[in-house]
Formats: structure tokens, C-alpha cells, sequence
């Protein structure tokens, strides 16, 4: 038996999946100094970029650089947080790796977020406001390969709600590695 789909259910499945991010938690212990990591915002914040990544993908490797400009340019507007999803990930060598590339925003180890997020490649960001609400899931860029990128849909993005006007764009599709 097949069920249609019709818009009153996708409808509803986006109310099921917007409402739980309201519950998304993160309490965590940040990997590259030991300070507590929340999702609470500042007031002055416009809302929270939450990063998927890995030290073990070439992909999250060309993207740190982008990010890390991005982190510094709206830091006043939206709290960045790194998150290591991949159980299967050295969490020594992450930790390493994220300290010799100097990310200066935090980076915690979650596996449940990705799931809560649905969250399966690294890089993927998905940029929440002050209520949780979803604004954007997806790609940061166009391209695997940064320095190939034409699209910087993160930036865009940023730069929309940091300047208050309509997210053109609220999904991309994830180029990377799985988690």
C-alpha cells in the first residue's frame, strides 16, 4: 500500500521537524580549550551556525579557511560551533587537527545532534535563529574543492540575515564526506 503524498503531509512533516529543533541540546565540553559550550545566544545575536565537520575530510579541510573568515566577519551576529559527529573519528587527532589549523570557534564531539539534525556529511551547516528555528540547512559552498567554489551559499546566507532581508535560499545540497 502506497501512501500519496500530498502538501498538507509535507506540511506537516516540516512542522514535526522545525518544532524539534527547539529541544536540540548541546552542554559540551570544547575540544580546543575545555570551556563550556551552549546553544544560548547572546542578545545582540541573530542566531547560531552549527558546522559539521572532520579532520579525517579533504572537503571540511578546504572549507576551514572560508570559515573561519566567516566566523570572524559575523561574530557579532551569529555563534558558530564546530561538531565532530563521527564516532568513528580519532577524537586526539581531531583535536590536533583543529588546533594546528587555529579554528578559533568552539568545536565539540555530539553524535546525537547529527541525528536530531539529520545531519549526514561533513561539511554541512545548518544555521538556526535565537528560537531555534531553521533558516537554512546545506552546503557551504558549491564545490568539494573551496578554492573551485563559484557559490558561497553560507555567506550569502549570513549576509541576508545579518542585513535583514529574505533568505533567498534556505537548502543546498551537501557535498562531502559521510558521517
Amino acid at each position: 500500500m502506497s501512501i500519496p503524498i500530498t502538501i498538507e503531509s509535507i506540511l506537516i512533516a516540516l512542522c514535526i521537524s522545525v518544532s524539534s529543533f527547539a529541544a536540540l541540546n548541546i552542554d559540551e565540553k570544547n575540544l580546543l580549550n575545555g570551556e563550556r559550550v551552549t546553544l544560548q545566544v547572546e542578545n545582540q545575536s541573530k542566531g547560531i551556525v552549527i558546522l559539521f565537520l572532520s579532520a579525517s575530510c579533504g572537503c571540511t579541510e578546504s572549507h576551514l579557511a572560508h570559515l573561519e573568515k566567516l566566523n570572524a566577519e559575523y561574530k557579532q551576529n551569529f555563534k558558530f560551533i564546530g561538531i565532530l559527529a563521527n564516532e568513528e573519528e580519532d577524537l586526539g587527532e581531531a583535536v590536533s587537527f583543529f588546533k594546528k589549523k587555529n579554528i578559533s570557534f568552539p568545536i565539540v564531539r555530539n553524535e546525537k545532534i547529527a541525528l536530531d539534525l539529520n545531519a549526514t556529511k561533513t561539511p554541512s551547516v545548518y544555521v538556526l535563529d535565537k528560537k531555534l528555528q531553521l533558516l537554512y540547512s546545506g552546503g557551504i559552498s558549491n564545490n568539494v574543492d573551496f578554492n573551485k567554489s563559484n557559490k558561497l551559499y553560507l555567506k550569502e546566507v549570513l549576509s541576508e540575515i545579518a542585513n535583514n532581508q529574505p533568505i533567498k535560499i534556505k537548502n543546498q545540497k551537501v557535498l562531502g564526506c559521510s558521517i
